[in-house]
């Protein structure tokens, strides 16, 4: 079950990656700005798997799990453990067109949005592609004292705030 979590937050996170290449602030909403920037997030994966995925993934996963907490019947989700022979990652268990269902693999998506972290964290330092301003802010926060570290919340005065930067 802990597994069908990372789905939806990597679904999430991508729309987040693919922010850095637009220079619309964060919290601003702009009409397919949530799409464009899963998009260009979903660019920073292996496009020769992923391209003609982007609309699925997109209005199947993201939107599945920001908006409904789970993925739309577009998208299978599945750990190594569970595959049924002759089944892989990104494979079309359905049929065609609207009765298309993408199989996904949640070792394999994983690794491709661990790779896809490392290109973003490659682009961060080239002002020619990435939003300098958005590069350079503090996105996670750690507040840690003599119990151990914590991640968000608000504790006593006795705490001390380490930041973290993406780069």
């Amino acid at each position: 079950m802990n597994l069908f979590f990372c789905f939806a937050i990597i679904s999430c996170t991508i729309e987040f990656l693919g922010s850095f290449y637009d220079n619309t602030d964060f919290g601003e909403y702009e009409p397919n700005l949530p799409y464009d920037r899963f998009k260009k997030g979903m660019e920073l994966f292996d496009n020769t798997k992923y391209k003609a995925l982007i609309g699925d993934l997109y209005y199947g996963l993201r939107c599945g799990f920001a908006h409904f907490g789970k993925p739309s019947e577009k998208i299978a989700l599945t750990t190594k453990a569970e595959l049924k022979k002759g089944d892989e990652h990104l494979k079309n268990i359905g049929t065609t067109g609207s009765d298309s269902c993408t199989l996904l693999v949640v070792e394999n998506f994983i690794d491709d949005f661990k790779e896809a972290c490392s290109k973003l964290k490659t682009d961060l330092t080239d002002k020619d592609k990435v939003d300098q301003s958005k590069a350079n802010k503090t996105y996670a926060t750690t507040i840690g004292n003599t119990n151990g570290m914590y991640s968000g919340g608000t504790f006593s005065y006795q705490v001390n705030i380490k930041n973290i930067k993406l780069k």
